[in-house]
């Protein structure tokens, strides 16, 4: 048992009894339970589904789980001493069954409030500065796109929080309903995406492709420059040379590879 259910146990009325670790010993109320239901039911079940499993456990628990005969003491600590010997006279009996018990022991109602506890969830910031949470999605502020962020709800409260990994607030909006595909965004959220989109927008012309753009002067010069470095004016191709080269080629046993 984790030290945080403490709290939540004395919320709604309910006792925790600790058990130190690996003693078994000490919990032999929940393991005799256990032992009784795998021993008598579990063992010599026949259904292949769940569904079958849980219809043979009742008729199971009816004739022979409840019909289990238990300590007088825990029918007095429910009724009293005087009304338990009184109910065993009446029925001729002298213990109470598991079925006597379930049926006198009354349950506390629940508290007015739920538990005050916080569910905290990591999610990422999606395409338009949204987060997906229970179905629906939660805007933040523009430029958080592929940021990890955590979306905190107090159960019992009406809306969530939007938290930066450093702890920052981010959002905070009203809780919808889950599962309702609905996008929530904060007017502030709308309008700064919007004036970020709007901002992208030019009026300038596309790009041109295929435009005929002759060398300039100074191109020109530059080229010159060059050629000059390579002791010609310029550069002539002479196919005649590359006769000779595949004649040259062919002699020497290589013209497949042309």
């Amino acid at each position: 048992m984790q030290s945080s259910f403490l709290p939540v146990a004395k919320h709604y009325g309910v006792g925790v009894d600790a058990c130190p670790p690996r003693r078994g010993n000490r919990k032999g109320s929940v393991e005799k339970s256990i032992h009784f239901a795998t021993q008598r039911f579990w063992r010599t079940m026949t259904a292949t589904t769940i569904e079958g499993a849980q219809c043979q456990l009742d008729r199971f628990c009816e004739r022979i789980g409840d019909r289990r005969t238990r300590p007088v003491t825990k029918l007095a600590a429910i009724v009293g001493r005087d009304a338990a010997g009184t109910f065993l006279a009446e029925r001729g009996r002298t213990r109470p069954t598991a079925a006597d018990l379930a049926e006198r022991e009354v349950l506390a109602p629940l508290p007015a409030s739920l538990y005050p506890a916080t569910i905290n969830e990591a999610r990422k910031v999606g395409p338009s500065a949204l987060v997906a949470f229970e179905g629906n999605a939660y805007s933040v502020p523009p430029g958080l796109v592929g940021a990890d962020v955590t979306v905190v709800h107090r159960l019992g409260s009406l809306g969530i929080e939007i938290k930066a990994s450093s702890g920052v607030l981010l959002a905070s909006h009203r809780r919808e309903t889950p599962g309702q595909g609905l996008v929530v965004r904060d007017p502030a959220h709308h309008a700064a995406l919007e004036h970020l989109v709007l901002a992208a927008f030019s009026t300038e012309p596309p790009c041109r492709s295929k435009v005929n753009r002759p060398p300039s002067v100074a191109a020109q010069a530059e080229a010159a420059n060059l050629l000059r470095a390579h002791h010609d004016t310029d550069i002539v191709v002479d196919l005649a040379d590359y006769q000779r080269l595949v004649e040259s080629m062919g002699r020497h046993g290589h013209g497949e590879s042309l």
